[in-house]
């Protein structure tokens, strides 16, 4: 009777510990929060000014990319070589290792294509 007891203890103690006190009981988290979807400011493309071995110039700012870089023109997923002077492009920033930042995502498209 007591292991009985001991382990019916020792699972609710590890349910509370994974899945957290709401969960563990029944209720749902973020149960009462807002349900509005989020707005989003309009991103504006900015054009390649320049291209580099290994990076963009976009404005004043050098996009550097790398072999990670997932690299998308005109919708389709294409290698560096694909970038040219004036596209209109839209990138993220990570950050490596080692701290240096990198482009993760470079989208690009000519002027005709949406």
């Amino acid at each position: 009777m007591f292991a009985r007891h001991l382990i019916l203890a020792l699972v609710a103690a590890l349910s509370f510990a994974f899945a957290g006190p709401a969960d563990a009981i029944g209720k749902k988290k973020g149960k009462g929060r807002s349900k509005k979807p989020l707005k989003q400011e309009p991103v504006e493309l900015k054009k390649i000014t320049a291209l580099g071995s290994g990076y963009i110039k976009v404005g004043s700012d050098r996009i550097f990319y790398d072999t990670d870089t997932i690299i998308v023109v005109n919708g389709e997923e294409a290698h560096s070589g694909k970038l040219k002077k004036g596209m209109k492009v839209i990138y993220s920033i990570r950050t490596v290792d080692d701290g240096e930042r990198m482009a993760g995502r470079i989208s690009a498209r000519s002027d005709g294509k949406n």
